[in-house]
């Protein structure tokens, strides 16, 4: 199998890298303060921020394929190479860079919205499994059974113990 094409590759640029002090960071420190951006053919834009949480949806106004995306400074937009599409087939027609400003990363408030609907929802994952294993606990599987049988088993039982001595004293 052939490495993917260069414009659909993630790398971190080189300056950010030669930035980095550890060169173990986790995946989260790797990520903080980029935007990954996921275009179709109908020039619709889904932009990420840090890869996980959506900022919304951009339409390019018009069938089109994104071939490449450069920030090349903070104060600059985001520059998109695009290719208008002709029917089924995209045309060798490029048009120039079109900028793309993305006003809300500019702001403070948009990590801080991020980073805690990511912790909500991870949190909301946990709970989600652990209601579904006491589910499971009280109410039993196929193969297990569960809590809530086990004393309507231990109650036959008694009653059962009870008829065997029934008038004895």
């Amino acid at each position: 199998m052939h490495g993917a094409p260069p414009l659909t590759s993630l790398h971190v640029p080189s300056s950010a890298r030669n930035s980095q002090k550890d060169p173990h960071q986790t995946d989260a420190v790797a990520l903080a303060g980029t935007v990954v951006v996921v275009s179709d053919t109908n020039g619709q834009l889904y932009p990420f921020l840090e890869g996980s949480y959506p900022i919304g949806t951009i339409s390019l106004g018009e069938p089109c394929t994104v071939s490449s995306i450069e920030k090349l400074s903070n104060t600059l937009p985001f520059l998109l190479s695009v290719n208008v599409n002709s029917g089924d087939s995209v045309t060798e027609k490029r048009i120039p860079p079109v900028p793309l400003r993305l006003n809300l990363l500019s702001t403070k408030w948009l990590h801080q919205v991020a980073k805690v609907s990511s912790t909500v929802r991870a949190l909301l994952v946990y709970l989600f499994r652990a209601l579904g294993d006491i589910h499971k606990a009280w109410f039993g599987t196929d193969s297990l059974e569960g809590g809530r049988d086990v004393g309507i088993k231990w109650i036959k039982v008694l009653e059962e113990k009870e008829r065997l001595y029934e008038g004895r004293e």
